[in-house]
């Protein structure tokens, strides 16, 4: 549903009743080819062809009926989305991340997906003519990006349906209390979706987040801790190291504090990583061995699996090999157990990363051919820089030289466009391999093809990439 009904304003004139069965209008629509039908695993869905839609669209709205259909579309899909949403069903927990967690959101997530126009149409209409239900969608409908990778698409839902709910008068305390629950959870998952999109804007809806839970209280301290937490995160992306200590270290006696040390796992493995790099070895096995030791207590499959592919880049750091691998099969693991394609992609560039750190450029080449579209698809632009560069060292290990500088001219761009900063063993083999390259190969041909890749969009780099590995 879409199409002339955005420009209706809310009406209270009923629908007119129908005078004959509707089941029997669908038959005689479906036998004159106006609907087809499909079979969607064992169930009939019925779609108009586009053409129709369009005119039974504008005949609706002639007649003066579309707010009412609209409503009851609402109402139809609004239930659909919060009586089994994961997030807005557990408001009065943490208003956390952790609702991704939910063992029931991929049923629901499978449920929904062939809805998804259906859902579009009616966030639309709440965003018009009930801003707080239109945020509890939002909310719940941004929570299935990641099983389908819609890309921007649920940052604008959320972004729409939270500055409708700000811009509401104000009301009583309860109901107040309502929606500050549903802001500091949609924001809190913007700020999530953010951080591999743009990290300093992640760094921005951060800051709202740590606002707001601080201005409610401590009642709210476990959204400050995950707030600090997603916050510890983009900065490690931007490549702040110091800030991402410093918020990680909040972070963590805040966990301390409420009882909950272990959901801290991922901000222990970045105060781990200060101090490997500041030169304390001894002090970053020891956080290791206890982050290892907190995962074991973690119940919730979703944040078991990002945890562990934080632990994975450190555990390689400190030379644990074995055990970093045996951290990201785990985390594979619990992805597969949550059905969850898209974060399982994210520990299977890891996997290639270990194997390209082994000499298995190979094998390491057909995993990043893989990975690098279902970034794409997200727009991840970090990581599709991240998949460009690793596949621009294998080209370097093959003497392609040429292809190698292109490739890293275009992740050059993504980098500056997603401000996406390179960590420091990142950055460190970076400049190894920059260096091997600009050894073998004249100053002018390097250029030229550098060039060349920053000419490229993220989806002509990308195919480049696929078409010459």
């Amino acid at each position: 549903m879409a199409g002339p009904w955005k420009r209706l304003k809310p009406s209270p004139k009923p629908l007119k009743p129908l005078s004959l069965d509707p089941f029997d209008l669908l038959a005689n629509l479906v036998n004159k080819s106006l609907v087809n039908m499909e079979d969607d695993e064992g169930e009939a869905r019925f779609t108009f062809l586009e053409t129709i839609r369009q005119y039974a669209g504008d005949k609706l709205f002639e007649a003066g009926e579309a707010p009412a259909a609209r409503d009851r579309h609402l109402a139809y899909y609004g239930d659909q989305v919060t009586s089994f949403g994961p997030m807005t069903s557990r408001l009065d927990e943490i208003p956390t991340l952790a609702g991704m967690g939910n063992p029931l959101l991929y049923e629901w997530s499978r449920k929904m997906r062939p809805d998804l126009e259906n859902l579009r149409a009616a966030l639309d209409w709440a965003l018009v003519t009930d801003p707080e239900l239109a945020l509890s969608m939002a909310l719940d409908m941004s929570s299935l990006s990641a099983y389908w990778g819609l890309s921007d698409y649920p940052i604008e839902w959320l972004q729409a349906a939270i500055a409708g709910v700000q811009s509401l008068p104000e009301t009583t305390a309860e109901v107040t209390r309502r929606r500050n629950q549903l802001l500091l959870a949609a924001m809190t998952m913007e700020g999530n979706m953010w951080i591999g999109m743009n990290p300093p804007q992640a760094y921005e809806t951060i800051q709202k987040v740590l606002n707001l839970a601080r201005e409610l209280g401590p009642e709210y301290e476990s959204a400050t801790a995950m707030a600090l937490t997603m916050g510890s995160s983009a900065a490690m992306m931007t490549g702040d190291l110091d800030f991402a200590y410093d918020l990680a270290q909040e972070a963590i006696h805040l966990y301390t504090k409420l009882g909950h040390r272990a959901a801290g796992v991922s901000s222990l493995g970045i105060v781990a990583a200060k101090y490997l790099m500041d030169g304390d070895v001894e002090t970053a096995n020891a956080l290791f061995d206890e982050s290892l030791t907190l995962r074991e207590q973690l119940d919730n499959a979703f944040i078991d699996g990002l945890a562990g592919i934080g632990l994975f880049n450190l555990a390689l750091e400190l030379g644990k090999v074995d055990a970093a691998r045996a951290i990201l099969e785990r985390s594979e693991q619990a992805f597969a157990r949550f059905h969850n394609d898209r974060f399982r992609i994210i520990a299977k560039s890891d996997l290639g990363h270990l194997e390209r750190r082994q000499g298995n450029d190979d094998k390491a080449e057909a995993i990043y051919c893989q990975t690098i579209r279902v970034f794409r698809e997200a727009g991840h632009r970090g990581a599709v820089a991240n998949q460009l560069e690793v596949l621009a060292f294998i080209a370097i290990h093959r003497k392609e030289y040429r292809r190698a500088a292109t490739l890293l001219g275009a992740a050059e761009v993504l980098r500056d466009v997603s401000a996406s900063k390179m960590m420091p063993e990142e950055r460190e083999e970076y400049e190894r391999e920059l260096s091997a390259l600009r050894a073998a190969v004249s100053v002018d041909d390097l250029q030229v093809a550098w060039e060349n890749g920053r000419g490229l969009d993220m989806d002509s780099a990308v195919e480049y990439a696929l078409d010459t590995a």
